[in-house]
């Protein structure tokens, strides 16, 4: 310890009390007599101790760097395949596949590269804009009745989707979603999933593009 640490006693927490105003109270009781000297020292081992290091150490605040989980090329092209046979397909896209931001514009392309009726929800609302004509705004369980292949990127099959009964029971569905949790989500009890992937839903719509 340094002479500024070993100074740093309770009468430095007691003098901080007395500056404190009505809008930020901080009540404690203690008399203004010396304490003995074992008390006096242990209070000082005390704030040595819960202090330690605290004005000395330099910390780095910044963000932790996120490795994305990504989809493997077999899954991709799986995808594409049946993209390719489908007749009626869509696809629900939620926040998750958005939190990459920086890459918002990129994964508009992409999805108007698949060029599929596409249905938003939660923070991916704003995705496609107002006016484009791939952002279906009404009629979803009705397509999701009609529908051969649904691609869920992101969503849970939970009360919104009426725990999976809203989806089609004969079409192929992808499920792909970050949490494993979600990924099972009520499944064998009214849907299924043909394809699931733990990765980013924002990731694997740009790989999809990417290798049409």
């Amino acid at each position: 310890q340094n002479k500024a640490n070993d100074s740093f006693d309770i009468n430095i927490i007691k003098k901080y009390m007395e500056t404190q105003t009505a809008e930020q109270p901080i009540f404690v009781d203690y008399t203004n007599k010396k304490n003995p000297f074992i008390v006096e020292k242990y209070l000082q081992y005390q704030m040595r101790y819960i202090f330690a290091g605290a004005f000395s150490t330099k910390y780095d605040y910044s963000p932790i760097k996120v490795d994305q989980m990504t989809p493997t090329i077999n899954n991709v092209n799986s995808i594409i395949e049946l993209l390719l046979k489908a007749k009626n397909p869509c696809i629900i896209i939620s926040s998750q596949a958005l939190l990459q931001s920086q890459k918002a514009n990129d994964i508009q392309k992409a999805v108007e590269t698949l060029g599929i009726p596409t249905f938003l929800s939660s923070m991916a609302r704003g995705l496609l804009g107002r006016n484009n004509k791939l952002y279906i705004k009404q009629g979803r369980t009705a397509a999701l009745r009609q529908s051969d292949l649904i691609l869920l990127c992101g969503v849970m099959v939970d009360f919104r989707l009426d725990y999976g009964r809203a989806l089609n029971r004969k079409a192929k569905i992808v499920a792909v979603n970050r949490s494993y949790n979600d990924l099972k989500l009520n499944t064998d009890l009214f849907w299924k999933p043909y394809i699931k992937l733990q990765c980013d839903p924002g990731e694997t719509l740009l790989m999809i593009a990417e290798q049409i």
